[in-house]
């Protein structure tokens, strides 16, 4: 069956929920005594994942920034890189979430395509559910979107209000594939790899704070992950090498202080005289 998915064109990622689909429909069924085994467990997922984390590192994240600057999406881009949210939640981001006041944003939900249609859905796991700070430059940044859509709603008669912080030039709910389109274009300008996915924004995001010390406890929140494990296991890579940076400072600090072997105490002592000194 897994493999009639691979010939049909699934991906990996949807073969593989399948599967998970299947593997718990056959507990419940060795549950009832149905079956003696759940074979599910014991087939590899067919096929391999078509692609790669490729996190932009602060260099690229800036050249990025840089190309999106006075953009009406430039916010969207920042909140994404600074925020590390995921697609669906910052095109799913209504200003009821947005709190100016308190500086912080809720994320509740997603947008996607169902069925041909723009949606909006729960988030993916209760621990997608989570209120996060906004520093004072994405709060300043999302003042000025806000009176920029303002200025954009003014006069104009096409205008649909659907309460997103990031629409249309008409008021819609940003598209993904519109997004997805000016990210390419945007990757192009700014001189980096057409492989970066809009998803390893949030990767960029979650690496750079764990090569700044942030506490993986923090980064999990941050992302939303329902396990801390969740983040260790994405990010192993990452926390491997700043374990290595901080076990080289701590062997810096615990260095033996160094001695100069050719002073002679005796010799620099003032109170011992010189042969120069002597009394004939």
């Amino acid at each position: 069956m897994l493999n009639a998915l691979v010939d049909q064109g699934l991906s990996h990622r949807s073969i593989r929920n399948v599967r998970a689909v299947l593997r718990a429909a056959l507990n419940q069924a060795m549950r009832y005594g149905h079956v003696v085994r759940n074979v599910a467990t014991l087939v590899d997922v067919p096929g391999t994942a078509t692609f790669a984390a490729e996190p932009l590192n602060q260099e690229q994240a800036q050249q990025l920034l840089a190309v999106v600057k006075g953009h009406r999406l430039e916010v969207l881009y920042r909140i994404t890189l600074g925020l590390g949210l995921r697609k669906g939640e910052i095109l799913g981001l209504r200003w009821k979430d947005v709190d100016l006041e308190a500086a912080t944003i809720h994320i509740t939900g997603t947008l996607q395509r169902q069925h041909g249609r723009l949606e909006r859905s729960p988030t993916k796991t209760e621990a997608s559910v989570r209120r996060i700070a906004l520093p004072p430059g994405l709060l300043e940044m999302l003042r000025q979107h806000k009176k920029r859509q303002d200025l954009e709603r003014t006069g104009n008669d096409q205008w649909q209000m659907s309460g997103m912080v990031f629409t249309s030039t008409i008021g819609t709910p940003l598209a993904p594939e519109t997004l997805i389109e000016h990210f390419k274009a945007s990757l192009e300008r700014a001189n980096l790899p057409k492989t970066v996915r809009f998803h390893d924004l949030r990767h960029s995001c979650a690496t750079l704070m764990i090569t700044r010390g942030i506490h993986p406890r923090v980064v999990m929140e941050v992302l939303g992950h329902s396990q801390i494990s969740t983040t260790m296991n994405t990010y192993a890579h990452v926390f491997a090498n700043v374990q290595r940076e901080a076990v080289n400072e701590l062997d810096k600090l615990l260095e033996e202080p160094t001695t100069d072997t050719d002073s002679n105490p005796i010799k620099d002592d003032p109170e011992v005289s010189s042969q120069d000194d002597t009394i004939p």
